[in-house]
């Protein structure tokens, strides 16, 4: 399930985000331990659960959109919430995080929107 797939349920967007969190949290570990099969069954490092984490944001939730200069504010919020993500094994604040970052490519679809509307 991607962001952008979100935004056609018929349930309030707080909890579609809430929603989305937990199934992005349930995909992330289970892309993480196929990382780590793939890896002959040894931890990976941090940078490279990071660098894994990064690409699985941008591939499943900032699908459409580059955090940019000029959205420092929604950058370090993701930056943060990538850090919680990788700092726990709590599903549910793993959840959390990934419902934030969700949040985040709303208010940057949000902004983008906003930069195409005629000033009248």
């Amino acid at each position: 399930m991607k962001i952008n797939e979100i935004l056609g349920l018929p349930k309030s967007t707080e909890t579609s985000i809430a929603n989305f969190g937990k199934v992005a949290a349930k995909q992330w570990n289970i892309y993480k331990q196929n990382l780590q099969r793939k890896n002959n069954f040894e931890k990976l490092s941090a940078q490279d659960l990071q660098r894994h984490l990064e690409k699985f944001v941008q591939d499943n939730i900032l699908v459409r959109y580059d955090v940019g200069p000029e959205d420092r504010d929604e950058a370090k919020i993701i930056a943060g919430m990538i850090g919680k993500i990788l700092g726990t094994d709590d599903i549910a604040q793993q959840s959390a995080s990934f419902a934030t970052i969700a949040q985040q490519e709303l208010n940057l679809a949000s902004k983008a929107l906003d930069k195409k509307k005629p000033v009248t």
